[in-house]
């Protein structure tokens, strides 16, 4: 007898376990996204300070969003680098 014509006696090959462990994380880029991160928000702090002896020049207007898109970039990484890779 022969198995080359039975193949649904068998049924379906058995699937691998799936892997739910995460790829480790690299310690040291972790750190240094979360120090860049802190170093991207104070441009954002300092503007704060300063707002309000300058509110009226069109200059700092347009520092100030720069300095907050600085600061929004800055608390993305931080974020990224608390959650880690997607897995």
């Amino acid at each position: 007898m022969s198995d080359s014509g039975d193949v649904s006696a068998a049924g379906p090959p058995a699937a691998p376990p799936e892997n739910n462990t995460r790829p480790p994380r690299h310690g040291c880029l972790t750190a240094l996204m979360a120090i860049v991160g802190i170093m991207f928000l104070l441009p954002g702090v300092c503007t704060l300070m300063v707002a309000g002896e300058l509110h009226s020049d069109p200059l700092f207007a347009m520092i100030a969003v720069i300095a907050f898109a600085v600061g929004v970039g800055g608390i993305l990484l931080i974020r990224a680098a608390i959650r880690g890779p997607k897995a």
